[in-house]
């Protein structure tokens, strides 16, 4: 069970720099206690920020870089698993992390199927994921599969296929 923080924010303070600055889903609620009255940039703003001020850019992903939100963590231990990212520096781990797109599926849909083309590396966050292989003993059933392998979160799969030279 995850371990509930709350933080109260006065005037002056922000949130949702974190979805602005990655393509990630919000790692916080806000929650009016009162009545409440914000302002907002939205991300084409934060885009031409990024580019007329990259300073104030760099210092929001430099203050991201030092939270400890779970999901963070978790989404940085994921990166370094890859045996391509295993020894890049944190900064450059950091990179990646702002990359991840989420994407949900529900129970018992194929992700990739035997054969596809892939240049996507998955990553897996929640959930359990069967991988299965065409089973050659069992020539007259052509479906037949045999299960290779069970992926737990924190896994991920098709990160030879995304680097491979065979992607057309």
């Amino acid at each position: 069970m995850k371990e509930k923080r709350e933080t109260r924010l006065t005037e002056g303070k922000y949130f949702g720099e974190v979805a602005l600055i990655t393509k990630l889903k919000r790692t916080a609620t806000a929650k009016a206690e009162d009545y409440t009255t914000l302002a907002y940039i939205d991300r084409e703003n934060f885009q031409e920020i990024e580019i007329e001020f990259p300073q104030v850019y760099l210092n929001f992903k430099r203050m991201i870089r030092e939270y400890r939100d779970h999901d963070f963590q978790f989404r940085r231990n994921m990166i370094k698993n890859v045996p391509y990212f295993k020894n890049l520096d944190d900064e450059f781990i950091e990179e990646i992390v702002y990359l991840l797109k989420p994407h949900r599926y529900d129970s018992s849909t194929t992700i990739i199927k035997y054969g596809d083309i892939t240049d996507k590396i998955h990553f897996l966050k929640q959930g359990e994921i069967e991988v299965t292989i065409p089973s050659p003993q069992l020539a007259n059933d052509p479906g037949s599969e045999t299960l290779f392998e069970t992926l737990n979160p924190g896994s991920c799969f098709c990160a030879f296929s995304a680097f491979s030279e065979d992607i057309q």
